[in-house]
């Protein structure tokens, strides 16, 4: 028992009770899916403001947490006045000309979109401006763009009529689970438009190239599905997620400590190095896609210096110095996943037990994260121990593949760039949320 939405929730393993069917899980509250998506999400059954799958459930302005009888940008909590000045939300300082929102108040990158040039370069919604967490829980939140693209990348969908209800069911891949999305049309000044022939669903990222917009799913009755991006003011349909990491919490496996950072794939970060004991250790140094450690590490005792030509962009498990000497749960993050772990945390210099490092705090549930810094290894030598950090990711560079991508940081700078593949560098593994 733990609990869930601020309120005791009981987890059950329904195997056909309650007319659920495997794979599905029960709140007091909300009802959520397993989809076995790669990121370990979990999609609620339901709308944000209904209480069975079919029913359409309230229609929110993107970054607002309460319904309202008129949606406009004259309505609209983040734009000082119609048609202009967003006040959040903002990153763009080039679309002032177009006749929409140049005064925006948050979630702006742009300043000529911005109220009086304002600019927050937010980009992923805020726990308070989310309805889902705002509405739901903690727990809950609006999918990303990314996750709405891992639904529809892992599942088939069609049209098709559910208790009288249009919509379109999604079905799982990789386990065969459905998930229902009624079409619930949207709200556009004071009217409803669309009802039963479009279902438009808001993603939690901003539309950075036109922050006046933010990404939606979008479908109608034909083959039409695709994810978009519409003006903030629209009263959309919003479908909760979770992460299945949200169900394990900070945890080991396999005899290695894991914590969750809350981050939206649910990705779960290993606590120490590969060969290291605690946080602080350095542990071992590989060459990219090498499991054993050596003496030597530059091109002339490369594993893979032949001259073949094979086409893989991401190691193979038997390459992945993670999962061969952690367990197949275990693996090298992608260039990817280091990506998701800087936008999804702060990270500063610091000293942990004598030992230099970074510091990463998840924005989304305060987690910590330390990695050391632990230098490389060159030829023989010990090179940057204390000052540097050197990281593999499992993903190799394609324009330059002599070069895999990697996540290096000193006391000042860090940032995800390509590296020499015969050089020693460390390995923090990670794990996805979805595996028990």
């Amino acid at each position: 028992m733990r609990t869930f939405n601020n309120i005791i929730m009981v987890t059950v393993l329904l195997l056909g009770l309650s007319g659920l069917s495997m794979g599905q899980q029960k709140t007091i509250k909300h009802e959520y899916v397993d989809l076995g998506l790669p990121s370990g999400t979990l999609w609620a059954t339901c709308n944000v403001g209904a209480n069975t799958p079919e029913e359409y459930g309230r229609l929110y302005a993107w970054g607002e947490t309460t319904i309202k009888s008129t949606y406009n940008w004259g309505s609209y909590k983040y734009a000082n006045g119609p048609h202009d000045k967003l006040t959040k939300y903002c990153n763009k300082n080039d679309d002032g000309s177009d006749g929409v929102a140049d005064n925006l108040t948050k979630y702006c990158n742009k300043s000529d979109d911005g109220n009086n040039g304002f600019t927050d370069n937010l980009t992923e919604l805020q726990a308070g401006d989310d309805p889902a967490t705002y509405n739901w829980g903690s727990d809950w939140r609006t999918p990303s763009k990314a996750q709405w693209d891992d639904l529809l990348q892992n599942t088939t969908n069609q049209w098709t009529i559910r208790n009288g209800v249009a919509g379109r069911q999604f079905t799982s891949k990789r386990n065969g689970q459905t998930l229902f999305l009624p079409a619930a049309g949207c709200r556009n000044n004071d009217g409803l438009e669309h009802v039963g022939e479009r279902g438009i669903y808001w993603s939690s990222s901003l539309e950075t190239g036109s922050p006046h917009s933010a990404w939606d799913f979008y479908f109608g009755s034909g083959s039409t599905y695709v994810v978009d991006g519409d003006n903030r003011f629209y009263g959309q349909s919003v479908r909760a997620v979770c992460c299945a990491s949200g169900r394990l919490g900070n945890g080991s496996h396999n005899g290695h400590e894991y914590v969750d950072l809350g981050l939206p794939s649910g990705t779960l970060w290993a606590t120490c190095n590969v060969g290291a004991k605690t946080p602080e250790g350095y542990g071992n140094y590989y060459a990219w896609g090498e499991t054993t450690t050596k003496s030597t590490y530059n091109w002339g005792s490369y594993k893979y210096a032949n001259g073949n030509y094979d086409n893989m962009t991401e190691l193979q498990a038997g390459d992945d110095p993670a999962a061969y000497n952690w367990g197949s749960d275990w693996r090298t993050p992608s260039k990817a996943q280091w990506d998701e772990l800087l936008q999804n945390t702060t990270n500063q210099w610091t000293t942990r037990n004598g030992v230099a490092g970074r510091q990463f705090t998840s924005k989304r549930n305060g987690q910590t994260l330390f990695l050391p810094a632990a230098g490389c290894r060159y030829y023989g030598e010990f090179s940057y121990s204390g000052s540097t950090g050197y990281y593999w990711a499992s993903s190799l560079q394609t324009d330059y593949p002599r070069h895999a991508w990697r996540f290096l940081f000193d006391s000042d700078n860090y940032s995800v760039n390509s590296g020499d593949r015969s050089l020693g560098f460390s390995v923090r593994p990670i794990r996805s949320g979805s595996q028990n």
